[in-house]
């Protein structure tokens, strides 16, 4: 049902002359965003790799399943903060080394 995933009700209208300015905005987010990830994973001491998750994955699954038009997804300073101390603190994990 397209009520659940919003992709299907504006995939069969996307007008092609738009395909250039979507790409533009999405390498202009991607150069933005993977620094950021990389950052707030080291900031949480975590690998790199999962500030690249976390900067990946919920963009393409909102990209399916969002509807707002004008949210921002993915990581952010505050959660890696927390989560690097709750994980440091708990000892489940210590370090940014992957391996």
């Amino acid at each position: 049902e397209p009520y659940y995933v919003p992709c299907l009700l504006w995939i069969p209208q996307y007008k092609l002359n738009n395909l250039f300015y979507d790409f533009v905005e999405g390498l202009s987010l991607g150069i933005m965003l993977v620094p950021q990830a990389l950052s707030y994973a080291s900031l949480a001491g975590l690998p790199p790799s999962y500030g690249l998750y976390t900067a990946c994955l919920p963009v393409m699954i909102y990209a399916i399943f969002g509807h707002s038009p004008h949210l921002s997804v993915g990581p952010e300073a505050l959660v890696s903060i927390i989560v690097g101390d709750t994980l440091s603190s708990s000892g489940h994990f210590s370090g940014a080394t992957e391996g």
